[in-house]
C-alpha cells in the first residue's frame, strides 16, 4: 500500500529504489522485492537507469483496489445523535479539532466533501491513536455496532493519513485514500467510489 500510494501521488515521475525506499520508510531490500513483483505484471515502467514509475496508473489502482481490505483496520462503530451525514461532518469537525490527534475522514463523508456526491449516514473518521473515554463523551458516541452511524477508525498503517487535505473546512484523506475505503461501505458506495475516481483518479491519457 505504502509503494502503491507514492507511486500513484506523481505517476509520471521516475523514481529510483533508493528513493522509494527512503519516502516510504521501507526497507531497501523489501522494495526491490515489491519493484520486481510489480515489474513482473507489467504494472511498473523501468527507465534506463532503472527508475521506475506505474505503465498505467489506471491498471495499478486497479490492482492495489482488488487487494485492499478496509477490515484490516480496527474499528469502532457507534451512534451519535445527529440527523444527517452532513452535520456529522461538522459535529466530528468541530470535536476532533480541539484534540491532539491526527485525523481525516475518509468513505462516503469524504466522497460527499470531494464531489458533493449524494446524502449519507454513515460517517468513517481515521485516528492516529485509540479514543479517550473523555473525547468518546465529547462526541456524545454510544458503541453500538448495528445502528452505527460514525465509524473511529485506527489504521493498519499511519500512512493513510497522506495528503490529508481541508475541503469546505472539512479534513479530509486524500481522494486516493478515500476511493480504497469505499470498497467496503455500504450505501451508495460503489457510485461514490466511481464518481471519486472520474473527478479526482481520472487519467484518460493512459487509457
Amino acid at each position: 500500500s505504502r509503494l502503491a500510494r507514492h507511486l500513484l501521488t506523481d505517476p509520471d515521475r521516475f523514481q529510483s529504489q533508493a528513493d522509494l525506499a527512503r519516502q516510504t520508510g521501507l526497507g531497501d531490500g523489501y522494495v526491490s522485492k515489491l519493484v520486481r513483483r510489480l515489474l513482473e505484471e507489467d504494472l511498473l515502467a523501468p527507465n534506463q537507469q532503472g527508475a521506475v514509475r506505474p505503465r498505467d496508473p489506471n491498471l495499478l489502482l486497479d490492482a492495489w483496489h482488488e487487494a485492499y481490505r478496509f477490515h484490516h483496520h480496527r474499528t469502532l462503530r457507534g451512534h451519535v445523535p445527529v440527523r444527517t451525514g452532513v452535520e456529522m461532518l461538522r459535529h466530528v469537525q468541530q470535536r476532533l479539532s480541539a484534540s491532539a490527534l491526527e485525523w481525516g475522514v475518509t468513505g462516503l463523508g469524504a466522497a460527499w466533501v470531494y464531489c458533493h456526491f449524494a446524502t449519507f449516514r454513515t460517517t468513517a473518521v481515521y485516528l492516529s491513536e485509540l479514543p479517550t473515554q473523555k473525547l468518546l463523551d465529547d462526541l456524545g458516541f454510544t458503541e453500538e455496532p448495528r445502528g452505527s452511524n460514525l465509524w473511529l477508525v485506527l489504521p493498519d498503517d499511519p500512512h493513510v493519513l497522506s495528503g490529508m487535505r481541508i475541503e469546505e473546512g472539512i479534513r479530509c484523506v486524500s481522494p486516493l485514500q478515500a476511493y480504497l475505503d469505499l470498497k467496503d461501505q455500504g450505501e451508495r458506495a460503489p457510485e461514490a467510489a466511481q464518481d471519486l475516481r472520474n473527478t479526482y483518479l481520472n487519467w484518460k491519457r493512459y487509457a
